[in-house]
């Protein structure tokens, strides 16, 4: 997982430096060993439909793609023509509208390559509090993170 995450922090600054325009990265917060199945890609290729959805909708050009899927996650980095601040206010109502938008995660970094805050936290898929504490604490173990993404996926993938 580490030298995945620095590869993509690799790839990030090669289009930041390339492009001088701000950045979507898209991966699935996922915990415990298994980041990828053909449940799991089903459930980014619809976060990733829906992100193209919204920058079509405010008419913001895509510069540049790069999907990759390895077993440690699927992710995408999208290089935008637009406003930082107004991505990240757009994406942030992505994540917020879609049903299992709770399990995405939407970064925009902009063109310094600093990462965006949200205007308010994620709030926990299990027990409604703040994510960023849940995940401090580790109130929740990864059985029980588990089962909630599988209900939540059950749900909404048949439904």
């Amino acid at each position: 997982m580490l030298s995945a995450r620095e590869a993509r922090a690799q790839t990030q600054n090669i289009l930041l430096n390339r492009y001088r325009q701000p950045l979507i990265s898209f991966t699935l917060n996922i915990p415990g060993e298994i980041k990828t199945s053909p449940r799991l890609l089903k459930l980014f290729n619809q976060g990733l439909a829906a992100i193209t959805e919204k920058l079509t909708d405010h008419h913001v050009p895509i510069l540049k793609k790069i999907e990759h899927h390895a077993a440690t996650g699927d992710e995408c980095l999208l290089v935008c023509q637009c406003d930082a601040h107004k991505l990240k206010l757009w994406l942030t109502a992505t994540e917020e509208e879609h049903p299992l938008g709770r399990l995405m995660d939407i970064d925009v970094l902009d063109t310094d390559g600093q990462k965006l805050s949200r205007p308010h936290p994620r709030q926990c898929f299990i027990c409604g509090r703040p994510a960023a504490d849940c995940a401090r604490s580790r109130r929740h173990n990864a059985a029980e993170l588990t089962t909630a993404i599988k209900t939540l996926l059950d749900k909404h993938l048949q439904g």
